[in-house]
């Protein structure tokens, strides 16, 4: 039993010296691993102090994942951070390429998708014992174990993902996954407050990109009397010429000293008075630039309060406008100089600004801005012109607008709008240019072009009442000397004699007609001679009578034996002519009655005129026209006498019927006067000097002949004027040889030059005109004495006739006396050698 025992004892302290051992071994294995823990938590310490001296993710990473890799004893390994749509590689170390980023949704069982649902570290120590897991990108495993470390912000929120394989002893263990969790936590920490690091730069940067843009400074400034900087922005160099830096704190000067001296009490006032408001202030003040010139700003700004209501700072931006304040220094400055009328109107119909240019109508700025502009516009334009603006207010420009503005003294001038609405603010802007002279010098211009028109179709028809009247003068000639030449062989007292008489004055009276016809072609010279106006007044009154409607009466009172007058016959028949067409068109729709008048007045002392002429005192014929129209306005009455100038509708009249009546009489001494009402008529009195000449007695024909001698050649190709031309200077003693071809007429001059006397041509003839063989003549024989005779002569044609050596000029129709005493003359001077 003792052996027993002992046995037990022995036994039982093997056993407890085993135990001793066990527990000595594993008490020095758990020293031996918290020696390790210890010196991977000390490692863990260093690389967390070597983090924060990262400034920018760049740098953090390759760090961040080297001190992973040494840490936790791995080769390859990974660093991504969360984007908003995708994993983002920072950094890694692999021996093969892995995505650069990886986009969201990740795969639901890939390891990068667990750790970030789950926010905890994914330790996987044999991949191929989980073959349901997805890869999460890439392959660069040599072995099957790695580790996902989530990095963690302070609100749970994942900031990124360390993914470490290949490790050097695999596989991962526990102790590695609480190790990188600790260092994970830190690490996202010190990536927190990066991240916000640059975040924060990131705005400032934005900030100072921002402030660097605005054309203009911004700042922060204290309420005081310093206007104490605590930001201002760099361009405050630009504007005044000194740095920002000088005005921080007001560290080298106050902003308050760089403001124009004058301006400064009202910026503080105006200021003060917006902030006890609680308003932004705006505000436009000069201030010296640091090179002692001046320059304009604009400042906007607001008062910035704390929650009891106290001023905390003012925030706003400051802007140079010296180069718009430049601009409209110009512009108000062109305003004022402008010689056009420029003006600023309102669309309620007021003008709100003018330049001094409107001042040449007469009124003032006041007087033209006080009541409504459209007061000033004619009223026969006013409809029209409040349709121009009603376009303006529609928003179309207006170019060339016309229309009538009265000036102060009650005459109205024509104006060219040109103008331009400004839809947002409710303005017109308006050039207006005063075109009155303009008008007229183109009223006068087309007058003028009309004038030229008529000119050119006067001479065209003058040109053929010319060729009539020749014509006519050759019936004439042949009519007037056969006349006489029957007269001289038949008894007064008997019947054919009587009859003829009466031709002789019927073949007269169509004589003046042609000179008429010759008046109207132009081609008479004016000749002033005395002149029985009655005699005109009845023939013009006759005439008028047929061309008039039946609703005008025409009542006369004509003066015999009124006396004579010196005047051109054609314009004496034009002054009552176109005072009685005037009267009668004025009377023309209404009918009336024509009243003319015809008497001797004698004025024993001058009357004045309406032109401030007078007229002397002395004996006159009075010709008086009234008409019971409706009158001449009182207002037109003094521009009657106007060249162009008429009250008549377009196309009724030229204007210068009157002016001519009036250069007329005021030619020949005279004055004319007029007298008008409304609805009462027009009545015009002429006064005609009279002229001391005494009516002379005419034969009724001609009954002397001159009784001559030599030989004639007569040419003319009318034979009926050849063969009177012959009887009656036979009749008279001289031998003829009458020719109707200029031609023949040369070749017989030729055959005997000297045998002639005298050559008698006519100027117009076909093949040859009269001056053109008298020409042929003088090559043969120079001293012939030729008389050319015509029916149609100018006066530029009779003194070339004269210069090239004819004697005289006889125009047709003649009378035989006044034609042979002609002859006689001629050939008598030739013969005493002129």
């Amino acid at each position: 039993m003792e052996l027993f025992s002992t046995l037990d004892r022995c036994f039982e302290k093997i056993r407890l010296e085993r135990e001793k051992i066990h527990a000595e071994e594993t008490l020095k294995d758990r020293n031996r691993e918290l020696e390790q823990i210890n010196s991977r938590l000390r490692l863990i310490v260093e690389s967390a102090h070597l983090l924060p001296s990262c400034s920018e993710l760049r740098q953090l990473g390759p760090l961040l994942l080297r001190e992973f890799l040494k840490n936790m004893g791995a080769e390859g390994g990974s660093l991504y951070v969360c984007r908003d749509d995708a994993l983002e590689l920072v950094t890694a170390r692999n021996e093969n390429p892995i995505p650069e980023t990886i986009p969201f949704p990740l795969k639901s069982r890939s390891p990068f998708s667990v750790a970030i649902e789950t926010k905890e570290p994914v330790l996987v120590r044999d991949i191929t014992e989980i073959p349901e897991i997805e890869s999460s990108g890439g392959d660069n495993y040599r072995n099957s174990s790695f580790l996902i470390l989530p990095l963690l912000d302070d609100k749970g929120v994942t900031l990124g993902l360390i993914a470490l394989h290949n490790k050097a002893i695999p596989p991962f263990t526990p102790q590695d996954r609480e190790l990188g969790a600790i260092l994970a936590s830190l690490s996202a920490e010190v990536l927190r407050e990066l991240k916000a690091t640059q975040a924060l730069q990131e705005s400032e940067e934005r900030f100072r990109t921002l402030v660097s843009n605005i054309p203009g400074t911004v700042y922060r400034c204290h309420l005081d009397p310093d206007w104490t900087m605590e930001f201002i922005s760099e361009n405050i160099e630009e504007i005044s010429g000194y740095p920002s830096s000088d005005f921080i704190q007001n560290r080298v000067r106050t902003y308050d000293s760089i403001i124009h001296p004058e301006d400064r009490s009202a910026v503080s006032e105006e200021v003060q008075e917006r902030v006890r408001k609680k308003e932004a202030f705006l505000l436009e003040y000069r201030i010296q630039h640091a090179d002692g010139s001046i320059r304009w700003v604009y400042e906007k700004g607001q008062p910035i309060f704390t929650r009891d209501g106290n001023v905390l700072w003012l925030d706003g931006a400051i802007f140079d406008i010296s180069d718009q304040k430049k601009l409209i220094q110009d512009k108000e400055r062109l305003f004022a100089l402008s010689i056009d009328m420029l003006a600023i109107g309102t669309f309620d119909g007021h003008l709100k600004q003018v330049n001094p240019a409107w001042s040449r109508l007469g009124w003032t700025e006041e007087e033209l801005t006080s009541k409504p502009w459209i007061d000033f516009v004619h009223p026969e334009d006013r409809e029209r012109t409040l349709d121009a603006i009603n376009d303006l207010k529609s928003g179309y420009p207006l170019f060339v607008f016309e229309n009538r503005f009265q000036c102060k003294n009650g005459d109205y001038r024509w104006i060219s709008w040109n103008s331009v609405p400004i839809k947002g603010e409710d303005l017109i802007f308006s050039v207006a240019r005063d075109i009155t002279d303009l008008k007229r010098e183109e009223e006068a211009r087309r007058e003028m072009e009309l004038q030229a028109q008529r000119a050119q179709k006067m001479e065209s028809l003058g040109v053929l009442a010319g060729g009539i009247a020749h014509d006519f003068n050759n019936i004439l000639s042949g009519i007037l000397g056969y006349t006489n030449l029957a007269l001289l062989d038949l008894e007064e007292d008997s019947m054919a004699y009587s009859n003829l008489l009466e031709v002789m004055n019927a073949a007269n009276r169509a004589s003046d007609l042609v000179q008429q016809i010759l008046a109207f072609s132009r081609q008479n010279k004016k000749n002033r001679r005395a002149v029985q106006l009655d005699l005109i007044l009845k023939e013009v009154l006759k005439l008028l009578r047929a061309s008039i409607p039946s609703t005008i009466e025409i009542r006369q009172s004509i003066q015999k034996d009124v006396g004579y007058v010196l005047i051109d016959p054609t314009e004496a028949h034009q002054v009552v002519m176109n005072l009685c067409t005037n009267a009668c068109h004025a009377m023309e729709e209404s009918g009336g009655t024509l009243e003319v008048s015809l008497e001797k007045n004698t004025l024993h002392e001058q009357i004045p005129l309406f032109d401030n002429q007078i007229l002397p005192a002395g004996e006159y014929a009075q010709l008086k026209v009234r008409d019971t129209g409706a009158g001449i306005p009182a207002e037109v009455q003094s521009r009657i006498f106007e060249p162009f100038f008429t009250t008549k509708d377009v196309g009724k009249g030229t204007g210068m019927g009157l002016s001519v009546v009036h250069g007329v009489i005021t030619r020949i001494g005279g004055a004319i006067t007029c007298e008008s009402q409304p609805n009462e008529g027009t009545a015009f009195t002429v006064y005609m000097p009279l002229t001391a000449k005494e009516k002379r007695d005419v034969a009724p024909h001609d009954d002397v002949f001159i009784t001559g001698r030599g030989r004639i050649l007569l040419v003319d190709d009318e034979t009926m004027i050849v063969k009177m031309g012959v009887r009656i200077l036979e009749r008279n003693g001289y031998e003829v040889v009458g020719v109707s071809d200029s031609q023949e007429a040369l070749e017989k001059f030729k055959e005997d030059p000297e045998g002639f006397d005298l050559v008698v041509t006519d100027y117009t003839m076909p093949k040859m005109t009269g001056d053109r063989l008298a020409r042929k003549i003088f090559e043969v024989r120079p001293e012939t004495p030729i008389i050319m005779t015509t029916g149609l002569v100018q006066e530029s044609a009779a003194k070339q006739a004269r210069e090239i050596g004819i004697r005289e000029v006889v125009m047709k129709p003649f009378r035989p006396s006044h034609f042979t005493r002609t002859v006689q003359n001629v050939i008598e001077m030739s013969r005493k050698g002129d």
